[in-house]
């Protein structure tokens, strides 16, 4: 986290940082103007959401039973780990002054190149609200997703993209992480998408798309270890 915040500011000149944490902040967090820390606990909802998750059944951390009675992590099912995500955009597109694109990108990412200015502008077009890395043969990779919170189609996307974990619907699904539910949105909404992934086929489409010129996504813990992505995934900065 350190090291996408430290590289963002270098490398992304005219946006705002906003990073939303739990359980305190290290003192080595940058410190910078354009920096907001946000405790995920003082979000409306929260903390009484994580107190029923981690309070209830284990298998709504990932914890499985194998078929000879052992216990077995599957991030598929890991919604304590991946709810997060949804109440970071909702808290973002609906607090304080909302600016005209909203970005996520993962922690484990980190800026190479400069980002040009009005990039999100660019990327995601005015009567477009969302913009995602599709996958033709998995789910949307949501390592860097990016809406539009003033399009006509986002109060209802925002509000199904919380329900559906708020009320537990994400238990009907076929998996419960953040990157299923995004796509199960999507479609139940038909709402307006740009499309950024270059091979639909990709497992790693995020370093292969117009972001990948400027950011790395340490995806996996081959990756995390190494500090970048392996040479032939790395896209030439434009």
């Amino acid at each position: 986290g350190k090291r996408f915040i430290e590289t963002t500011l270098k490398h992304w000149a005219d946006e705002n940082i906003r990073v939303y944490y739990e359980h305190g902040i290290p003192s080595s967090a940058p410190r910078d103007p354009r920096i907001e820390y946000v405790d995920l606990y003082t979000l409306q909802g929260f903390e009484a959401f994580a107190d029923v998750l981690q309070g209830s059944d284990p298998l709504f951390a990932g914890i499985m039973l194998t078929p000879d009675g052992k216990q077995a992590y599957n991030f598929r099912y890991d919604a304590n780990r991946f709810y997060r995500k949804a109440f970071c955009l909702h808290h973002a597109s609906t607090t304080g002054e909302v600016p005209d694109r909203i970005a996520w990108l993962d922690a484990d990412s980190y800026a190479h190149a400069d980002v040009p200015a009005n990039f999100l502008n660019v990327v995601l077009p005015e009567n477009t609200y969302i913009a995602h890395l599709q996958r033709e043969w998995l789910y949307t990779e949501s390592g860097f997703v990016v809406i539009n919170p003033h399009h006509e189609e986002h109060a209802q996307f925002i509000k199904l993209y919380m329900d559906t974990y708020f009320n537990g619907a994400f238990k009907l699904l076929g998996e419960w992480h953040d990157c299923y539910v995004l796509d199960f949105c999507i479609k139940l909404l038909n709402v307006t998408r740009v499309n950024l992934t270059v091979d639909e086929k990709s497992n790693h489409p995020f370093n292969e798309s117009v972001i990948g010129r400027y950011y790395d996504h340490l995806k996996g813990p081959e990756r995390k270890e190494a500090g970048k992505s392996h040479a032939h995934e790395l896209k030439q900065t434009a």
